[in-house]
């Protein structure tokens, strides 16, 4: 019973996130939801593991250290009453790397993964978004490789850097007035850009977001974060729902200002993007 709700309400949420989600027959082995997203270019399986209330570990079964692959997706659920569940989204790779063993007093073995073993810092929903992106006939995203796209110096990001790309990040947090936390997280090649960087940024309707710092925190390879959430909570509020952080691309484009960049949604960039 915990199980099928665990698998309904990871469904529930992938929906909202505005993926396309279907239930695989309950005797399907390693896949409890198929997912794609609305263009139909990329598509995950998801295996699901539910506890019926908070705790440390989950249990993934033996195949866990094999079950790999960059499309198979782990989703680890806690039940918490009548509040929202605990989501912890996990590559399959990352999984098998850290999956423990522990002996039961039965004699057969568990094979854990851990709480402290998460993949992200917050609850990792932009895993379903690391395809790449096509920018000015280069490639930008997860195998992004052009150093001409992203490259920075100390302090400020080099004027000949045209494009930046990232993606938002739900932080799981709500603030006072009901705003969904989140932030944005930009990927290095290269080592660059460099945490101490900083930037600043003006949106497409000319609102200015002054010496915003590139800092530590993102908890995921060759990505930093951009710093101070908080200062762009007005552009976030402008362009998503107050109380729902949806995790999607975000475009950086230099303007003629030195270390001025304007950023875009991922609509904003499809309609005004260079």
């Amino acid at each position: 019973m915990t199980g099928m709700l665990g698998v309904y309400l990871a469904a529930a949420e992938l929906s909202r996130q505005g993926l396309i989600v279907s239930p695989t027959s309950r005797s399907a082995r390693g896949a409890d939801l198929l997912v794609t997203d609305q263009e139909c270019r990329k598509a995950w399986s998801v295996q699901v593991k539910t506890n019926a209330k908070p705790t440390n570990f989950w249990l993934v079964g033996a195949r866990a250290a094999d079950l790999k692959s960059d499309s198979h997706i782990y989703i680890f659920v806690s039940i918490r009453g009548n509040d929202r569940p605990e989501y912890i989204v996990v590559p399959s790779n990352h999984v098998a790397e850290k999956v423990r063993e522990k002996p039961a007093k039965t004699g057969s073995i568990w094979y854990e993964f851990h709480r402290a073993d998460r993949y992200s810092e917050g609850e990792g929903w932009e895993v379903f978004q690391t395809e790449t992106l096509s920018v000015l006939g280069n490639t930008v995203g997860a195998s992004i490789s052009d150093s001409n796209i992203i490259s920075s110096v100390p302090q400020e990001i080099a004027d000949s850097v045209k494009v930046l790309a990232g993606l938002i990040r739900d932080l799981s947090l709500w603030t006072t007035d009901g705003w969904r936390r989140r932030e944005i997280i930009l990927e290095q090649i290269d080592g660059h850009p460099r945490v101490g960087n900083s930037i600043d940024l003006v949106d497409v309707a000319g609102e200015q977001y002054r010496n915003i710092p590139l800092i530590k925190g993102a908890n995921r390879k060759n990505y930093v974060c951009l710093g101070k959430p908080g200062k762009l909570k007005t552009w976030f509020i402008q362009r998503y729902p107050i109380g729902i952080a949806k995790v999607e691309k975000v475009y950086f484009a230099h303007t003629d200002r030195p270390n001025e960049y304007r950023i875009y949604s991922e609509s904003e960039w499809k309609l005004h993007g260079i």
